[in-house]
């Protein structure tokens, strides 16, 4: 992105204007961070939502420096910017090695830079990746950090701050893509931010401190810890991983390894939505190398490793002495790759099904829950539909008392929720009871194959001991949302001593055709 340099000496002369008050609360710490203007925002490329697996949990935290220390300065932008975020791309995964200063950022420079003279001013996220996509910056070993100094860099340390260049950045979920809804564009930053880290990209992000944000290893977002810029300030960090089972984010904060842990922390997903107020990621001329996926498990016997899948599931048979394996694949070229892999063995039959994205994602959420014996069943008449016909079939609910939520993911990957039950009624299905869907007699709702879109399609029926969702799902909806929503309403325990949520499922695969 190229921005013209005189809007950025505007900007900084807007930012210096704008310095942020440090309360006592947190005297020991510096934080720093300033918002971009919005018409300055609003040049910045939103961050594409990409359509594509993310797994149940990401942690990119192995190639990071270790934490460093701002003191008291106000530079947490060029930490987060700088030493987290950009030195990553630098740095090789599982390697075991550790980066040295010349492979680092300088946050001196980068900060000095944009705040010359005034150690105490802040700066925005913007700046310091604009300096990075349309100059670069010296490394740590050229400018090492000194919390006192804050002096302009000279015309010879610009000249020769050429290294760590970028080529682009991008603002994830800008409001204005979601009609200034703020739970919505909070929502939507949260999936992008899972989508960047599964990728392998880190994310840079500002957050409005709160005073329990100093002595908590996780931060928990409690409303009653709110205290606002004024006392505790706007503070820029990178996140480095995520887990949905435990509904938090990783990441590396500029306070020393003596916070946190080990200069590393988390916050809750409702810590995001509360105090996270914007979150950038950078671009490389080169995509690094996404997290590895978890190895496919193999009986003792079996003596064939399987290639790895960002998203399938592969199970072993023993059948007499010979194997079966059974499940799904996400891509053709993972399918064809578990047929090479076994190709020299005579006692192993392969029928593994290719269930693209998001059906092979639908699959995993649903892993457990699909191999459940009390289960809903749902039976169609036949698996080939075409244009203009009903769509019409039977389920049994689950062996329980519980509620059905029926989902139709269709070819172009949109979500249709055809039966949800209301979270706010206390209305449930009879264990094993028998419903009739989309044949339009005795008030049923009737449903028909479109023109558009055409091709396989998946039919979820899933059966839960309380409601599914805690609010109504949109009758029409993005793959993303729905498969978010559903991870954590399967894994989701809000008191964590209590048992797992008792929720079963059943699918059905069909092909509509003109």
């Amino acid at each position: 992105m190229l921005v013209r340099q005189t809007a950025c000496v505007t900007l900084v002369l807007w930012l210096l204007g704008a310095m942020p008050s440090f309360s006592q609360d947190f005297s020991e710490y510096g934080t720093g961070l300033l918002p971009t203007p919005p018409d300055i925002l609003a040049t910045i490329p939103p961050a594409p939502t990409r359509r594509a697996f993310l797994p149940e949990s990401v942690d990119l935290s192995d190639r990071f420096p270790m934490p460093g220390n701002q003191g008291r300065q106000g530079s947490c932008v060029a930490w987060a910017v700088g030493y987290a975020a950009r030195s990553y791309y630098d740095s090789q995964p599982r390697s075991g090695r550790t980066l040295s200063r010349s492979e680092i950022p300088s946050p001196a420079y980068i900060y000095n830079s944009l705040a010359p003279s005034c150690c105490g001013c802040g700066t925005s996220i913007f700046l310091a990746l604009d300096l990075l996509e349309n100059g670069g910056s010296l490394s740590f070993a050229q400018m090492p950090y000194d919390q006192n100094k804050c002096d302009a860099p000279s015309s010879s340390q610009k000249a020769a701050a050429n290294k760590f260049k970028i080529s682009g950045y991008h603002f994830l979920a800008p409001a204005s893509e979601y009609g200034g809804d703020l739970e919505k564009t909070r929502k939507a930053r949260l999936n992008l931010v899972r989508q960047e880290l599964a990728f392998g990209h880190p994310v840079i992000f500002g957050a409005t401190l709160t005073t329990t944000f100093l002595g908590r290893k996780t931060w928990l977002g409690d409303g009653s810890e709110y205290c606002g810029e004024e006392r505790c300030g706007s503070h820029a960090m990178t996140f480095t991983g995520y887990d949905d089972r435990k509904k938090t984010l990783k990441f590396i904060n500029s306070w020393s390894t003596k916070w946190g842990q080990n200069g590393f922390a988390y916050m809750t997903y409702d810590a995001f939505m509360k105090h996270v107020n914007s979150a950038y990621v950078l671009r490389m001329p080169f995509e690094p190398e996404p997290p590895k996926p978890l190895p496919t498990p193999t009986p003792e016997d079996f003596n064939i490793s399987l290639p790895d899948m960002d998203c399938g599931g592969v199970i072993i048979e023993r059948e007499g002495r010979n194997f079966k394996l059974t499940g799904f694949a996400g891509k053709q070229e993972d399918v064809d790759a578990i047929k090479r892999a076994v190709a020299s063995r005579d006692d192993v039959t392969v029928e593994v099904d290719l269930r693209p994205w998001p059906q092979c994602e639908t699959l995993m959420t649903l892993r457990n829950v699909l191999a459940d014996k009390r289960k809903p069943e749902v039976e169609f008449g036949r698996d080939v539909y075409h244009v203009g016909e009903l769509l019409e079939f039977d389920v049994s609910m689950a062996d329980y008392q519980g509620y059905l939520h029926i989902a139709y993911i269709q070819a172009d990957g949109k979500v249709v929720n055809l039966v949800q039950s209301s979270p706010t009624t206390l209305k449930t299905l009879f264990p094993s009871q028998k419903l009739r869907f989309g044949d339009g007699k005795e008030g049923r709702a009737k449903f028909t194959v479109s023109p558009e879109p055409l091709g396989e399609e998946m039919v979820v029926v899933i059966a839960s001991k309380s409601p599914l969702f805690d609010e109504k799902r949109p009758k029409i909806e993005v793959e993303r949302d729905f498969l978010s929503a559903l991870r954590e309403a399967v894994i989701s325990r809000p008191d964590t001593s209590s048992p797992e949520r008792l929720v079963t499922a059943d699918y059905f695969i069909l092909t509509t055709k003109r």
